[in-house]
């Protein structure tokens, strides 16, 4: 009789087994947490009218666009014009500084007779150190006095143009650019 109850038995074991655990529950219950919420009415205090905004906002562009327009009628070419004030400014340094080669060039070459009369009296007293040195100055008075003077020039324009890009690098109203570090 035992053996023809055995299947009933385990499969009724097996079902109360798993309806106890079925109703278990996994965790154990949290315990009731009251949360306090706070209450405060807000309400907008003033509100813009956008009618009115956007008659402002027409008025400034219709302003801005008559000054803009203004400005285009004093000067149509601002960068040309700038360009050919500072081309004119160059073109003047590099005469002034042509023109004081020139005058050194010519006063060089009008000594070189005196020069030539003083080597050749240092040869006859038989001092060649002198005649030599005096030999050589010929042609280093003909090249260094006028070449000096037009890199003085040159070197003046190059100074002029980068002191007024740092200048305006160094404007406040640039907002993609500043001025480089060796503007300072």
């Amino acid at each position: 009789m035992h053996a023809a109850i055995r299947p009933y038995a385990t499969a009724g074991v097996a079902l109360v087994g798993a309806g106890v655990i079925a109703v278990t529950p996994v965790a154990p219950p949290l315990p009731d947490v009251h949360i306090l919420t706070l209450h405060a009415e807000v309400a907008l205090t003033q509100s813009a009218n956008p009618i009115t905004t956007l008659e402002d906002v027409i008025t400034e562009t219709a302003t801005n666009l008559g000054l803009l327009a203004q400005s285009f009628a004093a000067n149509p070419t601002p960068i040309l014009t700038q360009i050919s004030s500072n081309q004119a400014a160059n073109a003047a340094t590099l005469s002034t500084a042509l023109q004081s080669a020139g005058n050194d060039l010519a006063s060089n070459l009008n000594s070189i007779p005196g020069t030539l009369q003083q080597v050749a009296t240092e040869i006859t007293q038989g001092d060649i150190t002198d005649a030599v040195s005096n030999l050589f100055s010929i042609p280093l008075d003909l090249l260094v006095g006028p070449g000096l003077d037009v890199l003085t020039g040159g070197f003046s324009i190059i100074n002029e143009t980068v002191q007024k890009f740092c200048e305006w690098g160094q404007r406040r109203d640039r907002q993609y650019f500043r001025a480089p570090h060796w503007c300072a």
